[in-house]
């Protein structure tokens, strides 16, 4: 096997390089086409397929020496890339292991890009294939081996992963430690709790408040959205990811850092002039409380408009929660339940189409409370999708559960 697989890796390298020049002169000379038939008949990226399964058939003793090692964990690399590119993830995820296997976590000299390319590709196919359990043994190892700027994006697929698993307190946790190393300023334990939205806000929201005031001010917001579809560095856009992700976390645990992650959220995208569709929750959530807490109805419905606009650039982009927290919790208040409602159905429609059970659950819940407060539904019709919908929506999402029981109790 290992003589197949090195004879067709060869085969492979050569084809790659000089493809083109190997088929003219194939074509112009009769008396090798037996021998040139690989070169113009098998894509390059076919043979390296077949020699990498061969070699990987053998198992990581069979290399002879350690930079065999690293030519088998390099063709590794290269098919799980291109498997990944074609978003075939657990094929790809299978490569990127027996490429890791290969190299025993030598990340010594110029060993590290290898491995780097490893050990990130296995992160993000694991959490593609649903394997969350499984992202914190490939993350870590990346995030213990390159300088902490460059593992932000690692990071936030690290908390993704625990997102995914529902583990709430676990990705404040992180995201906290996260931002206090980038030297954001976050108390240790905020002195109030998730009733100020209630009660009015306490200092520290307030001043954050009186500073996003003043940074929207200082820039053209409108402009910013419309250069929107350019380009950011992998670092701030891991750091939005990672503030929406905490944000979420902490409304679900009515954790008191919620505010404060909105407002740290809204800032930082002002200050580094980067909003895309990452800012639609934090824009959604900024709205919400300044609603809440000062009942400043013109300026919510500003930055509700604003994170319609974004989303509505980046649709094709954007996530099922994404489009939850929108028309959920910004847009109510200035547009028809009706509308929301539509919108939330859709959403839940694209969610079971993409296999993204929880979060078209909590769409299909929030429908279903929206179509009862507008009245345009009949309460008889109403309770029938209700009976027919709560148990799917009990399975795969209970806080969504509890909220629809609760809406079928006050139908009856």
């Amino acid at each position: 096997r290992v003589s197949i697989g090195t004879f067709l890796g060869e085969k492979a390298t050569l084809n790659n390089m000089s493809s083109l020049r190997n088929m003219s002169i194939a074509s112009h000379q009769d008396e090798h086409k037996e021998d040139n038939m690989i070169d113009t008949l098998i894509a390059p990226s076919v043979l390296i397929t077949v020699a990498t399964d061969q070699i990987n058939a053998a198992g990581p003793e069979s290399a002879a020496d350690n930079a065999q090692r690293i030519l088998f964990s390099r063709w590794n690399l290269n098919v799980a890339a291109e498997l990944s590119q074609h978003r075939k993830f657990p094929a790809a995820l299978h490569y990127f292991q027996k490429g890791i296997a290969f190299l025993h976590k030598n990340w010594d000299g110029d060993n590290q890009k290898l491995c780097l390319g490893l050990y990130k590709g296995a992160t993000y196919a694991s959490l593609a294939c649903g394997k969350a359990d499984e992202v914190s043994q490939y993350a870590n190892v990346v995030i213990q081996n390159v300088p902490f700027e460059e593992s932000i994006e690692t990071q936030y697929l690290l908390i993704r992963s625990l997102e995914t698993m529902r583990k709430n307190q676990e990705i404040i946790t992180t995201a906290l430690s996260v931002f206090r190393r980038l030297g954001f300023e976050i108390p240790g334990v905020p002195r109030f709790y998730f009733s100020c939205l209630e009660g009015g806000a306490p200092p520290v929201v307030t001043e954050r408040m009186l500073k996003i005031e003043e940074l929207a001010s200082q820039c053209n917001i409108d402009e910013l959205i419309d250069c929107g579809q350019r380009t950011f560095d992998a670092t701030k856009r891991g750091i939005l990811k990672i503030l929406d992700s905490m944000t979420l976390a902490g409304i679900r645990l009515q954790s008191p850092y919620f505010p404060l992650m909105v407002c740290e959220s809204v800032s930082y995208a002002l200050k580094q002039q980067c909003i895309g569709i990452e800012s639609v929750c934090p824009f959604s959530f900024y709205c919400h409380l300044l609603i809440q807490l000062k009942e400043n109805y013109t300026e919510g419905r500003k930055w509700a408009m604003r994170a319609k606009r974004i989303l509505e650039r980046n649709e094709q982009s954007s996530s099922i929660r994404t489009r939850i927290v929108l028309y959920a919790s910004a847009l109510p208040w200035f547009l028809p339940l009706k509308e929301s409602a539509q919108h939330l159905f859709k959403a839940y429609e694209l969610g079971m189409k993409v296999g993204d059970a929880i979060s078209s659950m909590a769409a299909l819940s929030f429908y279903l409370r929206f179509s009862f407060h507008d009245g345009t539904v009949k309460l008889c019709n109403l309770r029938t999708y209700y009976d027919q919908y709560l148990p799917l929506i009990a399975k795969y999402n209970k806080w969504a559960a509890k909220a629809a029981m609760a809406e079928r109790v006050l139908i009856d």
